[in-house]
């Protein structure tokens, strides 16, 4: 297609779309539609719900998921290179260099800064740590030489 037959499908779809654009709805087709009576079961949900606030704010969580769930990760099929910059790592280094982001980087790009790692440090290390320093009891006990008495 030439350009000056492009130009003019163009201006042919604008104008089309102006067209059904500038249509106003017409009120016959609005009142057409009859609203559904509400059940006795709707009625008593929503007198369930005591704040709608508190409903508003659990449906934010669940839509903001899918979005982090809708990227792919890549998967690294030569574990004997690196994975940024494809420079071959010897055997030994391959378990030696491996990240907890389940990729093999060579001696430069090993270090989470230096590829940009996307594992969260923070959460696992605090997790081994309520793993391991259980809170035994939640009341204090005032030391060695106070002696308390249960009530």
């Amino acid at each position: 297609m030439c350009s000056k037959c492009f130009k003019q499908l163009n201006e042919e779809v604008k104008t089309d779309s102006s067209l059904t654009l500038s249509k106003p709805i017409t009120p016959s087709l609005v009142s057409s539609v009859d609203p559904l009576p509400a059940t006795a079961t709707e009625v008593e949900i929503t007198h369930e719900t005591p704040n709608p606030i508190e409903a508003s704010v659990d449906v934010a969580p669940e839509i903001a998921e899918p979005v982090e769930e809708s990227v792919p990760r890549k998967v690294q099929n030569n574990k004997g290179r690196c994975f940024l910059c494809k420079a071959k790592i010897p055997l030994a280094k391959q378990t030696i260099n491996k990240c907890r982001c389940d990729y093999v980087y060579c001696d430069s790009h090993r270090y989470p800064d230096k590829h940009e790692c996307d594992f969260d440090f923070a959460s696992q290390d605090r997790n081994i740590l309520a793993k391991n320093n259980p809170k035994l009891n939640e009341r204090h006990t005032g030391g060695r030489s106070f002696t308390r008495l249960e009530d």
